[in-house]
């Protein structure tokens, strides 16, 4: 097979969880999103770079689930997906408009779905708020990404963020040059 790693049965939670995605219930029950302020100048580009190079170290950022056809579901692992990150520049706008325009994009991101047979099962926005201050949205599927796992994750980016984007496991902290997150 052509982009496969690996493959994977699915734990009995993820069953549970499959059939309920699958079951036409509501499809932001199954969806972590964390928000977070950037505060400080980001350079988008590096910015993707580092997520992609996230994806590319956690098996898991890179899975999908297969079950038409198939006696038992598989988790697919991908060798190799794109993440994109939308972005959008809401400095034309006041701050309760900005405020308005973020919550809406939220919700309606949360319930926006994800076929589950397409990799990444993620989603990230950049809303630029002020020159220095961005709001990011990250939206994954509970069946990748737990509430546990989300923020780990999440330092593992900003810790290839700091490492110029290439994802350097040994990349020190973000210096006073690099953005500060705020989770709100």
């Amino acid at each position: 097979m052509k982009n496969v790693d690996d493959l994977y049965s699915l734990t009995p939670v993820q069953q549970s969880m499959l059939a309920h995605a699958l079951g036409g219930g509501d499809t932001g029950t199954l969806v972590e999103q964390l928000t977070c302020t950037i505060e400080g100048p980001l350079e988008v580009d590096r910015f993707e770079r580092a997520w992609q190079a996230t994806v590319a170290r956690h098996d898991v950022l890179r899975t999908c689930f297969l079950w038409d056809g198939l006696k038992e579901p598989l988790q697919v692992v991908r060798s190799e997906v794109s993440l994109s990150c939308k972005v959008d520049d809401l400095r034309q706008f006041s701050s309760e408009d900005q405020t308005a325009r973020y919550l809406g994009l939220r919700q309606a991101d949360q319930h926006r779905g994800f076929d589950l047979t397409q990799a990444p099962l993620m989603r990230l926005q950049l809303m630029r708020m002020e020159d220095d201050r961005w709001r990011l949205l990250w939206t994954c599927h509970h069946l990748i990404l737990d509430g546990l796992s989300v923020p780990l994750v999440f330092r593992d980016a900003m810790m290839a963020y700091a490492a110029g984007g290439q994802g350097d496991e040994e990349a020190s902290q973000p210096s006073s040059g690099q953005p500060r997150t705020k989770f709100r």
